[in-house]
This record gives C-alpha cells, structure tokens and sequence, in this order.
C-alpha cells in the first residue's frame, strides 16, 4: 500500500530541540553518511530521542534533551522487535529521575532524501501509538550542503492506531536551540581529539570500539586474481587456512598483551586509588586543622577588636558626658536669660498697653457717661415739652368746648388751624422720643462692652502682677 505525505494536515504543536540532542544525532548520522565516504559505503543509524512534553491537548510540543545511538547498517530497515521496544524502556528508566522519556527516534537515509519508508510507518506507529505526540526524525547529509538546512525533518502520523496499517504522515515544525552554555563547546572539543586519535566519534548503545577503528578492508574478490589454470576451491580453502592463522597468530599475542595490560593498568589504579585516598585524608586533615586554628586565631582577634571597640567607645561616651553637661548647663543658663528677658519685655509691654487702655477706657466712659446724661436731659426736656403741648392742647380743646356757641363761627375754623399746626409737631416729637431710646440702648450696650473690656483688662493686670511675684 502506497504511503502519502500531507502538507495541509492542521498540527499546530512544534518540538524544541537543544543543542546537545542535535550534535549527538548529526554526528551519529555524519559516522556512517557524509560526503568524504563512498556512496557505496552509506550506512542508515538510528537512534532514540530523549525528553518531555509541555502544553495541553492531545497533541503537545516536544522538548528533545537528548538523543541515544542505537545502531545502524541493515538491521534498522526491518521493523522493529520486542527487544528493541525492551532496550528503548531500559533507556527511560536510566533518565526518569530527570522527567524524561522516549519521545520519538530518529534515523538516516543518506543520500535518499528524507521521507518514512512502509517500515518507517509501522516503527512510527510503536511509538506515537501510546504517546500521540511522538516524533520521527529523518535526516539526509547530503541536505546539510542547501544553506540554512538542518539535514532533517520531523513526522508524524495522520491517524496512528493498530487497527490499520498506517498510510499517511505530516511535518511538524521544530526549532534548534543555539548553545547557551560553555558545555557545548566541551563536546565540540571531544569530538576532535576523537578525530585525531582516530577513534569512533561516537559510540551506539553496548557498542566496543574497534582497535582498528573503521578501516575499509579490501573484499575476498577484489583480493582474487583470476587464473583460469588454478583451482579456485584449494585456493579459496588455502586462503581461508591462511587468514585463519594470520588471525590468530596475530590476535593471540595482541590479546595476551592487552590481559597483561589491563592487569597491570588495574593494579595502577587500585595503587593510584589508594594513594590518592590517603593523601584526600591527609588533606582533610590539613584542611580541618588549620580551619580550626583560623577559627581559633579569627575567634581571639574578633574578641581583641571587640574590646578595643568598647574602650574606645566608653572613652568617647565620657567626652560626650562632660560635653553633655557642659551644653546643658549653658542652655539652662540660657534659658534663664531668655526667660527673664521675655518676662521684663512682656512686663513692659503688658503694663503700657494696659495703661493705654485704661486710659482710653476712661475717657471714653467719662465722654459716653456726659453724652448719655445730656441725652437724659434732653430726653426729659423733650418730656416735659410734651407734656406741657398736651396740656395747651387740653386746655385748647376745653376751652373751645366753653366758648363753642361764642365763637361758633371761628371755632371749626380755629380747631382746623390748630390740628394742622400740631400734628406735625407731635409727630416730630414722637420721632425724637424714638430716636432717644435706640440712641440710649446703644449708649447703654456701649457702656456694658466698656465694662467688660475694663473687667478683663483688669484680670489681665492681675494676672500680670501674679507673675511678677511669682518670679
């Protein structure tokens, strides 16, 4: 069944990848595929990707910490068995303390392109099936030549489910973090020194190093010369007798030396391990004692400082009393000075006013008492005026009631004359009355406020003259 690639699929999750997850993958891949090998050399490797999830939803980003090489040539093109899935369980148990698991793999098509084969779909499936945010790498050097490529891509599957075979698969946008700490460049360095002792750049899991390294060796035909009059099975067994002395003529030795080797480097070790054992213990002792005599000598010059301290301290504490008292006496005495001084002035000012107002206070009430006994005088006057103009006006009207049939005539006459001359007198006269009493009762409060004034000011003299005796 045909697999397909879909562009439209909606997969707004992305994965995150950090720098020390891409380099262990890019030079896993550049092992066994670069552009200095022989296409016919072309390895394919796989490997597993290590980290955790974040976000909410079904489908959630990927964080990649951390990638292991599994292995690589032919064995990765067929589908993955259940001792694959146990290796791959082993590895998250060694990194759950960390929080991290499995979350995807990844592997090569050198030269190929980079897309999922059938038994790319199926290995997909054994992880996204579980886990549906799980990824799938596919990387091609020959891709890391196109300017701001990174080698690879990411998919995942449409619909991953054991019920049906697999058949569609989308991209997933991914990031790579640059470094951002001197670590990185570490690797970087142990990467070359591997280089120039021509060692493995990098090691799969429960991979030996080859002593050899990865020297090419010639094939057994490209070894063969063809002689149509030689006999190619006694040559090929003759061959084959060879090698196999070759090998262990050469091998036995080798692996007797590296016994011997690795005997007498063990005993190094343990020799190397001892000594450097006692002298962490004599350097902790060292270390302890002379802590303990810092400590002790810190303790005694803390303890010196402290005193020096104090005295000086209770030297300058004694200037500060006598200085103390000194300042005291003088502000008291200066308080005296401004008291007495403040007392003599308020005395005297107090004195002047009060006499001022004194005086002005009697003048006033001599001036208010002479106009309110002129004003009762003319009051009474007015009185008395009034008095006498009823009377007239009684005797006016007696008189006219004896004389009315004498001077009947001029009688009416006389009263008209007389109504019209008086009305408007006594009218003027009510009008003086009225303007004597409000003129009275403002002389009358006028004087009770003079009382009162003069009543304070005399409490404030008394107050005045209590201070001065007090003092």
């Amino acid at each position: 069944m045909a697999h397909t690639q879909k562009q439209n699929f909606i997969d707004n999750s992305k994965v995150i990848i950090k720098p020390l997850a891409y380099y262990k993958m890019l030079v896993h891949v550049l092992r066994f595929g670069s552009k200095i090998k022989d296409p016919d050399n072309y390895s394919e490797c796989m490997g597993v990707l290590l980290g955790e999830l974040e976000g909410s939803g079904e489908i959630k980003d990927v964080i990649v910490h951390d990638a292991i090489p599994i292995n690589h040539g032919g064995q990765i093109e067929v589908q993955f068995a259940e001792a694959d899935y146990i290796s791959f369980a082993s590895i998250d148990a060694e990194v759950a303390d960390k929080g991290w698991f499995s979350v995807g793999w990844y592997h090569s098509h050198p030269g190929l392109g980079v897309f999922f084969s059938a038994v790319d779909l199926i290995n997909q499936l054994g992880f996204q099936n579980p886990n549906p945010s799980a990824i799938g790498i596919v990387f091609d050097h020959e891709l890391l030549e196109e300017q701001g490529n990174m080698g690879f891509k990411i998919f995942r599957l449409d619909k991953p489910s054991f019920t049906e075979i697999p058949t569609s698969y989308h991209d997933v946008k991914y990031i790579v973090e640059p470094p951002d700490n001197i670590g990185f460049y570490y690797e970087i360095k142990n990467l070359i020194d591997n280089i120039h002792k021509k060692e493995p750049l990098i090691l799969e899991i429960n991979e030996i190093p080859d002593i050899f390294g990865e020297i090419s060796i010639p094939s057994q035909g490209q070894m063969m010369a063809k002689q149509p009059d030689l006999n190619l099975m006694e040559l090929m067994q003759s061959l084959n007798d060879g090698i196999s002395k070759f090998t262990y003529s050469f091998f036995e030795p080798l692996i007797r030396y590296l016994n011997q080797w690795g005997q007498k480097t063990t005993k190094l070790t343990i020799d190397i391990n001892l000594k450097t054992r006692k002298g962490l213990i004599s350097l902790k002792e060292n270390l302890s004692n002379g802590l303990r005599e810092l400590h002790t000598w810190t303790k005694f010059a803390i303890m010196d400082i402290f005193r020096d301290m104090e005295t000086y301290i209770d030297d300058k504490l004694d200037t500060l009393d006598i200085n103390k008292n000194a300042l005291k006496s003088s502000i008291h005495q200066l308080k005296e000075t401004i008291e007495s001084n403040i007392s003599k002035i308020f005395t005297e000012q107090i004195n002047t006013l009060i006499n001022e107002t004194d005086s002005l206070i009697n003048n006033s009430k001599e001036k208010f008492t002479s106009l309110k006994s002129s004003y009762e005088n003319n009051s009474n006057h007015i009185i008395q005026n009034t008095k006498l103009i009823d009377e007239v006006s009684r005797k006016i009207n007696q008189l006219g009631n004896k004389t009315v049939q004498e001077i009947d005539s001029n009688a009416e006459k006389i009263k008209k004359q007389l109504e019209k001359t008086l009305k408007p007198l006594i009218k003027e006269i009510n009008e003086i009355k009225k303007k004597q009493n409000d003129l009275i009762s403002s002389l009358d409060s006028t004087l009770s406020i003079l009382d009162e004034v003069s009543n304070n000011i005399q409490k404030l003299k008394d107050i005045n003259d209590k201070n001065q005796g007090g003092s």
